[in-house]
């Protein structure tokens, strides 16, 4: 009676302990991947591309809305744009293989590496920030417009913001 018990007991555990390994395994095959695709596309998506095609939307801004100011510290507001992006992007460049392998299948993750490492692959990522700062703009100016309503709506709704 108390070997069935154990070995009933024991099952669940066994089923249980072979799926977290089996889990651990899938997820050290996505991170081995995602790694392998990052180290792949390094060139292409790269901190320099992501640097300057966040700070020149960014830039002209401010030269739009505050030429005189621009125009006496261009070299300091781009220096200071710079840098807070350089960090901004490191960091989110530091955990992308724990997103990439949160997000993909390791044969999703291949499929990335294999098109980008073809040769339209490679022009669709030359292209992507260009395309990125493009947008950007947009994005930005819907957003402004945007922000006013989604606070009085958030306000209606009860959430306190900050300053208020």
């Amino acid at each position: 009676m108390i070997k069935r018990l154990a070995i009933l007991i024991s099952i669940p555990a066994l089923l249980f302990s072979q799926t977290v390994l089996a889990q651990n395994n899938d997820r050290q095959a996505r991170l081995t991947a995602a790694r392998a695709y990052i180290a792949s596309t390094q060139g292409a998506i790269s901190i320099p591309n992501i640097v300057d095609s966040s700070t020149a939307p960014l830039l002209a801004n401010i030269k739009q809305r505050q030429p005189a100011l621009f125009a006496q510290k261009e070299a300091t507001l781009r220096n200071l744009v710079k840098d807070v992006v350089t960090k901004v992007a490191r960091e989110a460049q530091a955990g992308q293989d724990q997103i990439l392998a949160d997000t993909f299948t390791v044969s999703e993750i291949r499929a990335l590496q294999i098109f980008s490492e073809s040769p339209v692959g490679r022009r669709v990522l030359d292209k992507m920030p260009k395309l990125t700062a493009a947008l950007q703009p947009a994005l930005q100016k819907s957003i402004r417009k945007s922000l006013p309503e989604l606070l009085t709506r958030l306000q209606k709704e009860g959430v306190r913001l900050a300053g208020k």
